[in-house]
């Protein structure tokens, strides 16, 4: 297995992964990600170790295996679907030339965690209250 930190310099704005099985190296060390397979109608990747290691995440149209959970992270403003060339050329642009960082989505993941495991937790009392 190939470490990213040694191929990758600190002034590389994209860097292109195909492999499976070596993201996590990857996601810990970047802030934005394109998941593959959205963008023919293969159902896309799965967000979830991407958002774990807080990254923007940007994906095509085709997430019908993920759907709701791409459209949590949507709605969240933790992922961004595009639809063509230009769109992905302006959002690419805007996402590495802003100060929105990891700690920030780190941030924004963390209180949507708390909030979620907070109405699990919620439900599974009422559900013990009426046993």
């Amino acid at each position: 297995m190939h470490e990213p930190k040694t191929l990758i310099k600190h002034d590389t704005d994209i860097y292109l992964v195909n492999s499976f099985g070596k993201t996590k190296s990857f996601y810990s060390i970047v802030n934005n990600v394109f998941l593959g397979g959205s963008l023919i109608e293969h159902g896309g990747q799965n967000p979830l170790e991407a958002v774990r290691y807080n990254c923007n995440i940007l994906h095509g149209p085709h997430v019908s295996n993920f759907r709701e959970i791409y459209s949590f992270l949507n709605s969240q403003k933790i992922s961004k679907k595009i639809k063509n060339l230009d769109q992905t050329k302006k959002l690419l642009e805007k996402l590495l030339s802003s100060k929105k960082n990891k700690k920030n989505i780190k941030n924004k993941v963390n209180v949507i965690g708390q909030r979620i495991l907070k109405q699990n937790m919620n439900e599974i009392q009422i559900i013990l209250n009426n046993i």
